[in-house]
């Protein structure tokens, strides 16, 4: 295993807490030691009475290229299943968190990683945004929820298009289809989701 941080970890303001895919190289990737390296931050995160809210996003200006298809290739029947479950076990903690999620995704968010977003509550976008599904194309079935949470958030007829078209949406075109709930300039994205964490940690997180 990758024993780099690939997953970066900060507190930008108060009962915020950061965690930005760190493979630039990659186009920010994910990979089994992102997810792992995810996994375990969060559950971590989660336990701690002090984070209110949780921002998601990418190093170096980039949200994230999806999953890392070179590191599919050759799996077995039990390794892809395998991992299945470790992509479970992350979705499952994004989307019990218990606190407020907000994803940054700046220049391109695809696949795995638009999936991440979508199980958590704001996404924040810039006019230059990219957001791809590639999975159809690859012989894939969408994975991370998204048969679930894409139609919840776009409508069925909407989804069904997205999927099978491949097309890559952009900025503004997610934010007209309710994909994003905020389109920004690309140099305010971060700044934004930021922000809009900082007041949802304010509001009573019973509630």
């Amino acid at each position: 295993m990758n024993t780099e941080s690939v997953v970066l970890l900060d507190h930008p303001v108060p009962g915020v807490a950061r965690l930005r895919i760190n493979r630039p190289d990659k186009r920010n990737a994910i990979d089994f030691d992102v997810r792992q390296q995810l996994t375990e931050a969060l559950a971590a995160l989660l336990g701690d009475g002090t984070v209110r809210a949780i921002v998601f996003g990418g190093a170096q200006g980039v949200f994230s290229a999806g999953g890392d298809v070179p590191s599919m290739v050759g799996l077995s029947e039990a390794q892809a299943r395998e991992r299945m479950r470790h992509i479970h076990r992350l979705c499952q903690l994004i989307a019990e968190a218990g606190v407020p999620v907000v994803s940054a995704i700046e220049g391109i968010g695809a696949g795995a990683a638009v999936g991440l977003a979508l199980m958590g509550d704001r996404i924040v976008v810039g006019e230059g945004t990219r957001i791809l599904f590639p999975f159809l194309k690859l012989g894939l079935v969408p994975d991370w929820g998204q048969l679930l949470t894409l139609p919840r958030r776009v409508g069925l007829p909407v989804a069904r298009r997205i999927l099978t078209e491949s097309v890559p949406v952009s900025g503004n075109e997610a934010h007209r289809i309710g994909l994003a709930d905020t389109l920004v300039a690309d140099a305010q994205v971060m700044a934004t989701a930021v922000a809009q964490a900082a007041e949802l940690a304010l509001l009573p997180r019973e509630a």
